[in-house]
């Protein structure tokens, strides 16, 4: 199954861009946490857990997160459908948004969906609640969307 790979922020304290999932492993059968304790991530800073659940046509898919308006992850390419998890580390007490999109413009079927977890709180992106592209977004100082 993919691996978690958190890696730690520069000593700017800006997160790095990481492959936060491993897309070339083939994907779980199903959800575990990929959660590492915050305190690996060093001061000022917390961990973002991504899942993902894609369909038949994965390689329509790609996501992005944003934190406090920098890009931090932007993905796609996956192997095959199903169940992802990564994550990484990145600044705490921040705006994350989570955007998730289909290139086809179809949407994703089967349940499938984009999430983020950060300190506990979750945000979903559903795949049959768009069809190119859908938005959601956690934390602090988030602008409407």
């Amino acid at each position: 199954p993919p691996s978690t790979n958190p890696t730690t922020p520069g000593p700017t304290g800006t997160p790095t861009t990481p492959a936060a999932i491993d897309t070339t492993a083939a994907p779980s059968a199903s959800p575990t946490s990929a959660a590492a304790p915050t305190s690996q991530c060093g001061v000022g800073n917390t961990y973002l857990e991504i899942d993902l659940l894609l369909d038949t046509y994965f390689a329509e898919s790609s996501y992005e997160i944003t934190v406090n308006g920098v890009t931090v992850v932007n993905q796609g390419s996956f192997g095959q459908g199903g169940y992802y998890t990564g994550g990484l580390c990145v600044t705490a007490n921040a705006c994350y948004v989570l955007t998730g999109r289909d290139s086809y413009g179809d949407g994703i079927g089967n349940g499938g969906y984009f999430a983020m977890t950060v300190d506990g709180e979750r945000a979903v992106v559903w795949g049959s609640d768009f069809l190119v592209a859908g938005t959601a977004s956690l934390g602090d100082d988030c602008p409407p969307s």
